[in-house]
């Protein structure tokens, strides 16, 4: 048991260690430079001209989808031409530029474009740290679903609490084709779409063997009527921000919201229930896929966000509560998963919609 404790914390030991050398290993520099202008950097010991700045829409919308610009990277012994947008830094000789943002002249046709140049060498670590940790996250789950109960569950209560939660998976699973099909994207993106996704990934969660339960269900239903009680300003489809027109938007909220599903039915179904796992799993990608889009989009894994902060909470408890598991500790166990699903009621709500961050609905 102590070899395999060992093993599983190497992977957020190896990834606390990256992100320490990374905190004092990693430069950052803010560049505002006019269009067309070379600028020298002695950082690169070469000359940056922006040029061919560009604003991309979502079809058939005024909205924008993503900013882009080109820059030519000049040496005395040759030019090198790369184009950074809001999504994809560009990369250098170890660098990479993020593009951050633009200011107006006071002539309106003109722009000073703002980037971020930053060298990052212990990224590659922090990758690795990334994946150990998922590895070893994934190795909890699979001893914690080994683990299983002690009492036989009841067949009559069991088959009763599932087939009440088979119309609420159909409900839920076409209002998410619905909106996916409306929106041309799977449904995260607002107050409606996140409860609607949160209420039909919770219900998944209740089919599972001594998942369901009464308090799940009526949860998951209390979720769901939520979503379509909202007043419209918080249903309406709005185009994604350039920030979220990403390939990593989908992977990473999708997680997260299985992660919340599997937590909300853990924390209410019978004790030892394989729910709980699969969450912790789930919100391990969720965590690990958010930090490395993070670091492709502001040039930033981690910021301390409200919701990263609170998010590390719940992923906290969650492995805790795993870990009483595997001790027998079930009574505290089920204590601490009550903690979990707290947070996530907290960061839900109160950071969603009080506090100002990069995740809120505001």
């Amino acid at each position: 048991m102590r070899g395999r404790a060992l093993l599983l914390a190497a992977g957020p030991l190896l990834l606390g260690l990256a992100c320490i050398l990374a905190a004092f290993t990693t430069r950052t520099w803010s560049l505002e430079l006019a269009e067309n202008e070379p600028v020298y950097l002695p950082q690169l010991d070469a000359a940056l001209t922006v040029f061919d700045y560009r604003v991309d829409y979502h079809p058939g919308t005024a909205a924008p989808r993503d900013y882009s610009c080109r820059l030519a990277i000049a040496t005395e012994s040759d030019t090198v031409r790369l184009r950074a947008s809001v999504n994809r830094p560009a990369r250098y000789r170890g660098h990479k530029f993020y593009l951050v943002g633009t200011r107006a002249y006071q002539d309106p046709f003109r722009f000073r474009v703002v980037l971020a140049l930053r060298r990052f060498p212990a990224w590659p670590l922090v990758l690795a740290g990334i994946i150990a940790t998922t590895l070893a996250a994934a190795g909890l789950t699979l001893l914690a679903l080994r683990r299983g109960p002690r009492e036989p569950e009841s067949p009559r209560g069991a088959r009763g609490l599932r087939l009440a939660a088979v119309p609420l998976v159909i409900a839920g699973a076409a209002l998410v084709a619905i909106r996916a099909a409306s929106a041309g994207r799977l449904p995260f993106a607002n107050m409606y779409e996140a409860l609607l996704f949160w209420s039909f990934c919770t219900t998944l969660f209740l089919l599972l063997p001594r998942a369901a339960s009464l308090p799940g269900l009526a949860l998951a239903a209390g979720l769901l009527a939520v979503a379509l009680l909202l007043p419209g300003r918080l249903v309406a489809i709005r185009p994604l921000a350039p920030a979220l027109a990403s390939p990593w938007f989908t992977p990473h909220i999708a997680a997260a919201f299985l992660g919340y599903g599997g937590l909300t039915a853990a924390t209410f179904a019978p004790r030892r229930n394989p729910a709980l796992p699969l969450a912790f799993i789930a919100f391990t990608l969720a965590i690990g896929l958010g930090m490395v889009w993070a670091e492709q989009a502001w040039a930033n894994f981690w910021s301390w966000d409200p919701k990263e902060t609170w998010a590390l909470v719940t992923w906290l408890l969650m492995a805790l509560a795993l870990v009483l598991r595997l001790a027998g500790r079930e009574r505290v166990e089920r204590v601490v998963t009550a903690l979990a699903f707290a947070t996530v009621l907290y960061n839900y709500v109160v950071v969603n919609l009080v506090l100002r961050g990069l995740h809120s609905y505001r």
